[in-house]
């Protein structure tokens, strides 16, 4: 094993991502730039990874030598993808010349010329086919096909006749046979099935996971795990690896109180006997979880994430605030809008941009325009130029329930962006110091508000907070990072 090799596990790579995946991606660039090898892997089912890695890479996320392995893809034996969904059809419907044709949205329905019975229907997306609906009854389809962004069909989902409930899922090689099938109970996986030359059964899917580490990993692999879904999987493989556990969130049951107790999904890790490597963001967490587990004081580190150093160009008052982040219910973005409509009520000239998608995103607009804020709130959607969106801006607002570092307070001072945050467990505070940014006294958007009025009256100084930002530098955040995995 070459000592200067690194795994990286994560249960998913999306296309367009929040700090976690952020954070994981620039991990392994600057890896990479050091001479690392480095390898990602993933867990979860994505028919469209190719393309997603081809993303990331012309958008310079992650560099071209960084490697990317897939659970089902190396099941298969292939992460190439094959163009067969003609061929599938073909097979599996004969000729469609021979049905009678209904065009329905985004769909075409196939019916049996005789018997008038819906057989079959495709949906397309962007004049390409995307689901092949089987039907036995007329209501709903009893198999549902998935087809990729290449055109393979690559998995076939199987429902309960005439419901939504899922009997199975099973993952197709580009032959159409089964190599991976989950069974589901009340629409929850629950059994999984491997079909290699002999089937193979796994009572859940983290036994699945770790037969998966079991095969690929090396003796005294460096390995760095950044999901907690993962933990118990890497704890119990059965090969030597050096174990190295990202903590990206709190640990806690309810982050507002250190003494609520470990979440259930840290439980695995933080309750472990073994000699493991505990990585967290904050001096803070840090703290906290020796107050709950002492004895890994020796194996807890503090590697707080990093930026690339910025000359900032700041253009004086912009009368702008800007809020970066996913639009979920944890980054409570309401009580961030609430407290912007109070500010504005004495800095009526402010406009509030907000950059990120999220499940949330109806309801801040119905929030908007219920404060009256159409015109002052700006939607902006995901952005790929984080840097942009604050140097426009003369402060940022964080206001989130929780969060294990806050990277976007980060990513705010490197652009000499000053920051109106709650106290937030953990992060802002730390960050922030006392020259960059302020701190709410209480929790509520009345004590926010007052804090972007004094951010506007009494800003803090560029060289200041800049200064702040440099200390928390890639070199240091590598250097860091070196010395526990032992690399040279």
């Amino acid at each position: 094993m070459n000592e200067k090799e690194v795994s990286i596990l994560t249960s998913t790579v999306p296309e367009y991502f929040g700090g976690r995946t952020q954070s994981l991606l620039k991990r392994a660039r600057l890896f990479d730039e050091f001479g690392i090898n480095v390898r990602i892997i993933t867990t979860n089912f994505n028919q469209n990874y190719s393309r997603i890695i081809n993303s990331l890479v012309e958008r310079n996320y992650v560099s071209k030598n960084v490697s990317f392995l897939n659970i089902f893809d190396y099941f298969k034996g292939t992460d190439i993808q094959e163009n067969n969904v003609d061929l599938f059809i073909q097979q599996k419907f004969g000729n469609i010349d021979h049905y009678d044709v209904v065009k329905r949205d985004e769909n075409m329905d196939y019916y049996d010329k005789n018997t008038s019975k819906r057989i079959f229907s495709l949906r397309y997306n962007d004049y390409k086919i995307i689901l092949i609906d089987e039907f036995i009854s007329q209501k709903r389809p009893k198999y549902r096909y998935y087809v990729s962004d290449q055109g393979q069909v690559s998995k076939k989902r199987t429902y309960v006749e005439g419901t939504w409930n899922i009997i199975c899922d099973d993952i197709l090689k580009n032959d159409f046979e089964t190599i991976v099938s989950f069974k589901f109970v009340n629409n929850k996986k629950s059994e999984v099935v491997l079909f290699l030359k002999k089937q193979l059964i796994f009572k859940n899917e983290k036994q699945f996971f770790k037969f998966f580490f079991d095969e690929i990993f090396l003796p005294n692999e460096k390995v760095i795990n950044d999901a907690r879904l993962l933990d118990k999987p890497l704890l119990d493989t059965n090969q030597s690896v050096d174990k190295f556990f990202q903590i990206h969130s709190t640990h806690l049951q309810d982050p507002a109180d250190y003494h609520s107790g470990i979440k259930k999904s840290y439980k695995s890790l933080l309750n472990s006997d073994e000699n493991i490597n505990i990585i967290v963001l904050t001096n803070e967490q840090k703290r906290v979880i020796l107050g709950e587990v002492p004895h890994k004081e020796d194996k807890l580190y503090v590697i707080p994430h990093s930026i690339s150093n910025k000359k900032p160009i700041k253009v004086g008052n912009t009368h702008h605030a800007v809020i970066v982040s996913r639009l979920v219910k944890e980054k409570n973005i309401e009580e961030g809008i609430i407290a912007f409509s109070m500010f504005q009520k004495i800095y009526s000239d402010y406009v509030l941009d907000i950059y990120g998608n999220g499940d949330n995103l109806e309801n801040l607009e119905q929030l908007t325009n219920t404060l009256n804020l159409g015109n002052s709130v700006i939607f902006h959607g995901y952005t790929d130029n984080p840097n942009h969106a604050y140097q426009g801006a003369d402060f940022s607002i964080v206001s989130s329930n929780y969060e294990a570092f806050a990277l976007n307070v980060l990513e705010s001072i490197a652009n000499g962006t000053q920051v109106v945050s709650y106290d937030v467990n953990f992060g802002p505070k730390e960050i922030l110091g006392n020259s960059a940014g302020f701190i709410s006294q209480q929790r509520t958007p009345e004590s926010l508000a007052q804090c972007m009025i004094e951010a506007v009256e009494k800003p803090k100084l560029l060289e200041d907070i800049v200064s702040r930002a440099n200390e928390y530098s890639d070199k240091i955040f590598l250097e860091r990072w070196l010395k526990i995995l032992e690399i040279q």
